[in-house]
């Protein structure tokens, strides 16, 4: 263009003249003109009102349904009794400490898709992966005991009530920087079985995740709070708390098992209830009528992803010795894992092998040969191949063992049988034998593990090994 502009303007005898008459031959000048012309021209449209591009990446998915899902612990404000029953008869009341309820809630819709109930002065990592187990597993109305409790008209959670889009799950999980939630076994696990991105937000700043902590504040004040023990916390320093239920706790010990089961109503009750940022749609009908959109995040295998998120995978090392006869064997949180396939696998002893342990029960795991090869299944060795125990049960059960306060499971049978029995003698002088004993309850539905003999010859459900082949197969 330059050259264009300069053969023209010597056409018209104006070599003399500005701008050839400089040391670039008007180079600059044009270049000045040109992006003046730009500037002149540009359609910059209304300054006020246009929207800045997108500077990360949760910004792009902005406003699609599933996009962001937030999640949080929130303490209940309740005053709950428990009624314990004493190894010599009768029955004593306790207060529980705190209980806790996480919480898994979707953005867009604010649909609940997961929750959990924790009892004790606080929760762990493991809580939190249960939580989210819980969204990825189908779900299904519970047979109620409690009378007049109903569920509504569609009420449900997404993971059950969407049909062929019920694997649906978000891009993005938003929770604050809690210990629990920066734990490696809780990340192992969301970034190997539920897949996205995590978003830790900063301290002391809960507006970060207002959907989940207005949820809470609505459950309080609608529902909770009229459950005997309900209070309204003190909101000055100085103040009292305010008393809300007309009911006494003492005549009305709680059984966390039922109480679950009201939760579970509630929150399967408000997913169908008209919400008023929806246009008074319900969350479940606001999804429904949204649908997934292009490139929407729904992998086909919940129920596996489900599993294993409450797996994590760990390095331990083969013990044994040749000479004194002690066969191959593992550790693990204090207690010794064999297996048959182990046996006399001498080049084994002193090496690190993977193990891929189940942590809601600790009776047997599956040692690996790599990360996705299985070796063998390894079981327990007594007391602890019993009952099904979670690693929060075990933990639990070795504090008290290193306590000397007058508990052994040397001997016992059942290691769980013996730690529940221990806490009913213990709840009458002990506020921590108290929520422990709440919460072994809750797990077990209300009735206390029996020991059973262990099941030494069941098949255990293992990954296959070695090279599958599909020659024999028909293919209609």
């Amino acid at each position: 263009m330059h050259a264009k502009i300069v053969a023209e303007l010597k056409r018209l005898d104006l070599r003399d003249f500005y701008p050839l008459n400089q040391a670039d031959q008007g180079r600059r000048a044009l270049l000045r003109f040109i992006r003046q012309r730009r500037i002149d021209h540009a359609d910059v449209g209304n300054l006020d009102t246009a929207d800045a591009p997108p500077s990360t990446l949760s910004g792009i998915f902005q406003g699609s349904p599933f996009a962001r899902t937030e999640i949080d612990g929130h303490r209940i404000d309740i005053e709950a009794v428990l009624g314990v029953a004493l190894p010599n008869g009768g029955s004593v009341k306790r207060q529980i400490t705190s209980m806790w309820l996480l919480v898994e809630i979707e953005v867009e819709s604010r649909v609940i898709v997961g929750w959990i109930l924790r009892v004790g002065r606080a929760y762990n990592n493991l809580n939190l992966a249960s939580c989210i187990t819980k969204s990825l597993q189908p779900w299904k109305r519970r047979e109620l005991t409690i009378p007049g409790l109903e569920y509504a008209p569609g009420a449900g959670l997404p993971s059950g009530s969407l049909g062929a889009h019920s694997p649906w799950r978000s891009r993005f999980l938003a929770l604050d920087n809690a210990k629990a939630h920066s734990a490696l076994d809780f990340e192992q696990a969301f970034c190997r079985a539920r897949g996205g991105m995590l978003f830790y937000g900063r301290a002391h700043e809960p507006r970060s995740r207002p959907i989940v902590e207005q949820f809470f504040s609505r459950l309080e004040r609608g529902a909770l709070r009229d459950v005997p023990g309900g209070f309204e916390p003190a909101k000055r320093l100085g103040e009292n708390k305010i008393r809300i239920s007309n009911f006494a706790p003492n005549d009305y010990p709680i059984q966390l098992h039922v109480f679950e089961e009201l939760l579970d109503v509630i929150i399967a009750n408000y997913n169908a209830t008209p919400h008023p940022a929806l246009g008074d749609l319900s969350p479940l009908q606001f999804l429904q009528m949204q649908g997934p959109k292009a490139f929407a995040f729904m992998p086909d295998k919940a129920e596996e992803d489900a599993s294993d998120m409450g797996s994590v995978l760990v390095p331990l090392t083969v013990h044994g010795n040749r000479n004194e006869g002690v066969m191959p064997h593992v550790n693990y949180m204090y207690v010794r894992y064999r297996s048959p396939d182990l046996d006399n696998k001498w080049e084994l002893v002193g090496k690190t092998i993977l193990a891929r342990v189940y942590r809601h029960d600790l009776r047997s795991f599956v040692l690996m040969r790599t990360a996705t090869t299985p070796l063998c299944a390894v079981r327990a060795a007594a007391p602890w191949n019993r009952t099904a125990h979670d690693e929060t049960t075990r933990a639990m059960i070795m504090q008290w063992s290193k306590l000397r306060t007058g508990f052994s499971i040397t001997g016992v049978d059942c290691a769980i049988a013996a730690y529940v029995a221990f806490l009913r003698a213990l709840a009458p002088s002990s506020q921590q034998a108290v929520d422990q004993l709440a919460r072994m309850e809750q797990v077990h539905n209300g009735t206390p593990p029996s020991s059973r003999p262990p099941a030494i010859n069941a098949p255990m459900k293992i990954p296959p090994g070695g090279w599958i082949s599909l020659d024999d197969e028909n293919d209609f």
